[in-house]
């Protein structure tokens, strides 16, 4: 059985490559510096800030450069409130929408006494997490 580091540091070689190669917001922010192969050393990298991701809002609108995926991909927009300034655009692509809302829903069902008992197949959730943990996404 992996370890809970083990899995992190598999997960963030899977990501460091696609956020790399995909993301022209990540790209400019590090500067061509690549990130690093241990997740420890993660700190190494400069931070983006909300600030960053306003302004690439306003110049790569609607999504901002930060979508590491196709435009054609996105199943699920979610928009801020924008209270504390400019409201955000954040996208999601198929999986990863679906995925947020069975989240949402165990969330609802566990935070609202009316909904009754939660019942939710373990299976269907291993599969989830399969999918989201595959490297074909």
């Amino acid at each position: 059985m992996k370890t809970v580091t083990s899995q992190q540091q598999g997960l963030w070689e899977t990501q460091r490559l696609y956020v790399s190669t995909h993301s022209g917001f990540y790209q400019a922010l590090w500067q061509g510096q690549k990130p690093p192969l241990k997740l420890q050393d993660l700190p190494e990298l400069p931070l983006s800030s909300k600030a960053g991701l306003r302004l690439s809002q306003v110049q790569s609108p609607p999504f901002v450069d930060y979508l590491a995926a196709s435009r054609a991909t996105v199943t699920r927009l979610h928009r801020t409130s924008g209270t504390t300034g400019q409201a955000m655009n954040l996208a999601m692509p198929g999986i990863y929408a679906a995925f947020n809302g069975l989240i949402m829903y165990v969330i609802f069902s566990i935070a609202n006494p009316f909904t009754g008992a939660l019942a939710i197949d373990s299976n269907i959730l291993e599969n989830m997490l399969a999918m989201m943990n595959s490297k074909t996404l």
